[in-house]
């Protein structure tokens, strides 16, 4: 798109649609987003919390940093009270308060090398 699309040119979108379904399973589940694509990330985490309570789920996130991290708490209250989650967080640019209280897991971006050293995964 970037190569194509010049200044003035005309893009048709529609509002997001779609379907997220997570089939129930014993298998590990990972669910990764990035600024606002929390937002469905957040609902699927809820449920398979709920109806999967033993389901090892890693949840991560990426944004800018702490001012702008969308549901930072209900995520962190979710890790803590249930053993079967785990939370890791990336800030692309992190304030200083970010960094004095520890509140990320990696700064800069998500990479693949990162993604190996927190999941439990055997090919990437």
């Amino acid at each position: 798109m970037h190569n194509q699309i010049q200044s003035g040119d005309v893009l048709k979108f529609s509002a997001p649609a779609g379907d997220f379904v997570v089939t129930p399973s014993e298998k590990p589940l990972v669910l990764l987003s990035g600024g606002i694509g929390i937002t469905p990330m957040i609902s699927i985490l809820n449920t398979r919390v709920e109806k999967e309570p033993n389901r090892k789920i890693t949840f991560i996130h990426a944004t800018e940093n702490s001012k702008v991290h969308a549901f930072k708490e209900l995520v962190a209250d979710l890790a803590k009270n249930h053993n079967n989650v785990q939370s890791y967080v990336c800030y692309e640019s992190p304030t200083e308060e970010d960094k004095n209280l520890n509140q990320f897991d990696k700064e800069g971006y998500v990479d693949l090398d990162w993604l190996k050293s927190i999941l439990p995964i055997e090919r990437c």
